[in-house]
């Protein structure tokens, strides 16, 4: 939990809740760099305004949805203010340095083929941080629902 805006590096793996059709998730973006107060320059990935349902629902047929990694300012206080912003720690030698962590998100910026099981947000930010696309939301739901567990 991050409790001040001044915790937040370039480089830095957040996330923030977000509510979907799908359901509630945690929502992971890169820190570029600060604007000013709590509002930061982010690289995430987003729906492209299609809705998390298109995105469901191609995830589950095995299609990928259209989706955009996009670099953008957001203001995090709400998030800091109430205590719902996440700060990944990694351990020494676990990942890449802040320059290279942003480059990694910069040269994705545009087009991304979203699946909600294989290639969401998190699964983009653990890659640009450690080159190993994983996303632990993910595992942990296919622990708890088994129907998510089907070859797809």
């Amino acid at each position: 939990m991050v409790l001040y805006s001044s915790e937040l590096k370039k480089g830095d793996h957040i996330s923030r809740p977000t509510q979907t059709a799908s359901g509630n998730f945690d929502h992971h973006a890169i820190i570029v760099d600060r604007v000013r107060g709590a509002i930061f320059r982010i690289i995430h990935v987003t729906d492209g305004g299609q809705g998390s349902a298109k995105h469901l629902s191609a995830s589950v047929s095995s299609r990928s949805a259209s989706a955009e990694v996009r670099e953008e300012t957001e203001d995090l206080a709400k998030y800091i203010n109430t205590g719902k912003l996440t700060l990944y720690q990694y351990r020494s030698g676990e990942c890449y340095d802040a320059d290279t962590v942003i480059s990694k998100a910069r040269k994705r910026i545009g087009h991304f083929a979203y699946n909600v099981l294989k290639n969401n947000c998190e699964h983009f930010v653990r890659w640009c941080k450690t080159g190993i696309s994983e996303s632990y939301q993910v595992k942990k739901a296919q622990g708890s629902l088994p129907v998510l567990n089907m070859s797809t």
